[in-house]
């Protein structure tokens, strides 16, 4: 009995799709934006893999942009990782994360979260935005990883077998 093909991973244009789909989705849903942590989203959008740390590491989508939030001392290292082209912007240890989350954003609109976000992101981005402009992204995010792609079915399919 042959092995089967390991299929191919998910391509940088599905991804892009994927990004078009949730910017879509953010103007129905009122949200200018999107944060991801470094979680399984981050991944399924960017291609960027992270692990969750004490330090915010993710990304920010807006309709137009896409910005990977980091640690100064861990750009070179997000620079070298696959990823979606996109602005790496830096803070630095004696900075506040989520003040640089919100100096990208505009003065008003409402930013959808990643429900997998640490707790002290949340405060943090409150205290830096006001916790109106936050919202639960958990459905915007979910619907759209809920429908799987040709290329999603056969890697699990692969793993299974």
């Amino acid at each position: 009995m042959s092995a089967t093909p390991r299929p191919s991973p998910i391509s940088e244009t599905e991804r892009r799709e994927r990004l078009s789909t949730l910017r879509s989705r953010m103007g129905a849903a009122g949200v200018d934006a999107v944060l991801l942590g470094s979680t399984e989203s981050l991944r399924y959008f960017t291609g960027l893999v992270w692990h969750q740390s004490e330090r915010l590491v993710g990304a920010l989508i807006t309709q137009a942009d896409l910005f990977y939030i980091v640690p100064g001392f861990e750009r070179s290292r997000v620079d070298s990782l696959p990823k979606l082209d996109g602005a790496i912007v830096t803070w630095e240890e004696d900075e506040n994360s989520a003040e640089t989350v919100a100096a990208l954003l505009a003065a008003k609109g409402r930013v959808a979260l990643d429900d997998a976000l640490p707790l002290f992101v949340y405060h943090a981005l409150a205290k830096a935005l006001s916790a109106e402009r936050l919202v639960d992204g958990a459905r915007l995010i979910r619907d759209i990883r809920l429908h799987k792609s040709a290329a999603e079915i056969g890697i699990t399919q692969y793993a299974m077998n």
